[in-house]
């Protein structure tokens, strides 16, 4: 990703934005376990693809 913009988007990236600030690597390890321990709690609680797209 060079952070050049695409035609019709505005602005950088949000990665790049991570890139300049040197917060990118742990931004995404922590999103990275967020959303293990939410599948993981899905799991525990029994929901299932089925149900979750019921609700669409």
């Amino acid at each position: 990703m060079t952070g050049e913009t695409e035609k019709g988007k505005v602005g950088t990236l949000f990665e790049d934005f991570l890139r300049k600030q040197g917060t990118y690597e742990e931004t995404t390890e922590q999103a990275l376990k967020r959303v293990l321990e939410w599948e993981i709690w899905f799991e525990g609680e029994g929901v299932t693809d089925d149900f979750m797209n019921e609700r669409d």
